[in-house]
């Protein structure tokens, strides 16, 4: 039985949860609720897998799920293949638009002021995100951008 290091999984997840948290509208409200939950359930029974670790494994796997290429980096091109399907994802009446309530950043996505997201609209907000994540500016997302993005993010977060 291979061991596992919790810790650098811990880490791994809790990077790829905030990549998926900016990604995803803001769907994810409970995340921080759902992290501690997750810790506490793998330092309770770390041989034992439960349904929240193997979730928080699922969401650690979305780097590599975006990572099309498997060059341990992100491209703008994969980032825009995922934003275009999370668009699709996301309409849930299929209806060719994406309304407050079938998206948590509408708002700020939300540039023409109008009922609804367009497509152009959705892409537009992760073509922002995906350059404010891009430091380096190499056209690439690393998993160290990532992170540093996503402490940013928390720090403005906990600053408001």
């Amino acid at each position: 039985m291979k061991k596992v290091n919790f810790t650098k999984l811990s880490f791994i997840t809790l990077m790829i949860t905030g990549f998926v948290f900016f990604t995803s509208c803001g769907e994810e409200k409970n995340q921080e609720s759902n992290k501690q939950k997750v810790t506490e359930e793998v330092s309770a029974k770390p041989e034992e897998k439960t349904e929240a670790v193997e979730k928080e494994e699922a969401k650690a796997d979305h780097f590599a799920e975006l990572d099309t290429d498997n060059d341990g980096k992100i491209s703008k091109e994969e980032f825009d293949a995922h934003t275009k399907e999370e668009y699709k994802n996301k309409d849930k009446n299929k209806d060719g638009k994406i309304t407050k309530d079938e998206c948590g950043k509408f708002d700020k996505f939300n540039t023409d002021g109008n009922d609804f997201l367009s497509e152009e609209e959705f892409v537009k907000g992760h073509t922002s995100m995906f350059e404010k994540m891009d430091a380096d500016k190499d056209g690439f997302i690393s998993k160290e951008e990532m992170k540093a993005f996503k402490s940013s993010m928390k720090k403005r977060k906990s600053e408001k």
